[in-house]
């Protein structure tokens, strides 16, 4: 890869991603005004505000560090880019709140599909208990993949010289001194790592498989417990967006 594909290819990144940030901040700040407009959203009101939010969070923490992956054989790097990729305080601490994005919108789209179906049900005291111990390991997942993100990936000497080497040139950055997130498999991982990615992996599949069991409740509740032809309708255009979201 020559240098100019490389620069090309993150100026085309940048240009985009300096056209779509203010089309989704417009877009959810106008999500924010039709739902305080609305009269029956009830609790959903505050999940529809969050996710939006943490959208526009997202849009401008990555206009900020225009962020790239890039591997070796065992190494993984992913780092800032862009006219604002080497600013002191303010790239890193965009870099660091577009990880926190990146798992929270995940998790706020799995919690709509558990908020949608519990508001179609009444559950027990005891079944409450249970849905609290799943919103926290969902949530101990959002904390795992923040520690993995500010402690386990934050690169050594070693590996930042390793990605300098091989990619300095191309991207035209000092990776000695830039805040990037990188890995190096072929290094022993100590416990701390395994114990965060295992972590991490358990809440995503837990709420992967909450979404699929979610979806299906829903879809069934739809069909065997609402008579109006009109309330199915809404609740199936409703189901539909939640899909569409994932």
């Amino acid at each position: 890869m020559d240098l100019s594909t490389t620069s090309q290819r993150v100026l085309l990144h940048t240009i985009l991603s300096y056209i779509f940030l203010p089309n989704s901040v417009f877009l959810n700040v106008l999500v924010f005004i039709l739902v305080r407009k609305a009269t029956k959203l009830g609790s959903t009101r505050q999940v529809i505000n969050a996710f939006s939010a943490v959208c526009i969070l997202l849009s401008i923490a990555h206009g900020i560090s225009i962020a790239h992956w890039e591997h070796l054989p065992h190494t993984v790097a992913f780092f800032p880019t862009g006219p604002l990729a080497t600013v002191e305080y303010l790239t890193p601490i965009a870099f660091q709140l577009q990880q926190v994005a990146y798992i929270s919108i995940i998790c706020l789209v799995g919690y709509m599909y558990i908020h949608r179906y519990l508001t179609m049900i009444t559950p027990s005291e005891q079944k409450q208990l249970r849905w609290k111990i799943v919103y926290a390991v969902i949530g101990a997942a959002i904390v795992q993949w923040e520690c993995i993100c500010l402690f386990i990936m934050k690169p050594d000497d070693k590996l930042r010289k390793k990605i300098q080497d091989a990619f300095g040139s191309e991207y035209a950055i000092n990776f000695m001194q830039l805040h990037f997130l990188a890995v190096d498999l072929a290094e022993p991982l100590d416990p701390w790592q395994i114990f965060n990615a295992v972590g991490v992996i358990l809440g995503a599949s837990v709420l992967i498989s909450l979404i699929h069991w979610c979806g299906f409740r829903i879809h069934s509740l739809i069909g065997s417990s609402i008579s109006s032809e009109r309330a199915k309708r809404i609740q199936r255009r409703v189901l539909r967006l939640l899909i569409f979201q994932v």
